[in-house]
């Protein structure tokens, strides 16, 4: 719930980057709960239950999975950074056109040359 309150946020209103060069915005978990106080009283609720499962029943699975959910933050944050889109291969523009025809990758025998052939769409 407090994701999706996050993701919202930002979708209103869009975040600027406080270093410059930065151009990527990642969610990470967090130990301070941002998105009001709805999801703070949620929290607490839950980090209360899952308190009272690890208490009332050492040594079970159930508390050892709320063992778990308690290490764990609830809250979220925005992190911002610098991702060097160019080195990962993404929007470069190098991109061919979706087409059509599908094709079949041949050798040509005379010239040794790679030449795609069309060929015919399976029928599924």
């Amino acid at each position: 719930m407090g994701y999706n309150m996050m993701m919202a946020q930002v979708k209103v209103a869009p975040k600027t980057f406080e270093k410059e060069g930065n151009n990527t915005w990642t969610i990470v978990a967090s130990g301070e709960v941002q998105t009001g106080p709805v999801i703070r009283k949620i929290v607490a609720r839950s980090t209360e239950y899952l308190s009272r499962v690890v208490d009332d029943h050492q040594g079970t699975p159930w508390a050892y999975l709320a063992e778990l959910e308690l290490e764990r933050q609830m809250g979220w944050a925005w992190r911002e950074s610098y991702t060097n889109y160019a080195a990962t291969g993404r929007m470069n523009g190098n991109n061919e056109p979706q087409k059509g025809v599908l094709f079949l990758e041949e050798v040509d025998p005379k010239t040794g040359k790679k030449k795609l052939v069309p060929r015919k769409r399976p029928n599924l």
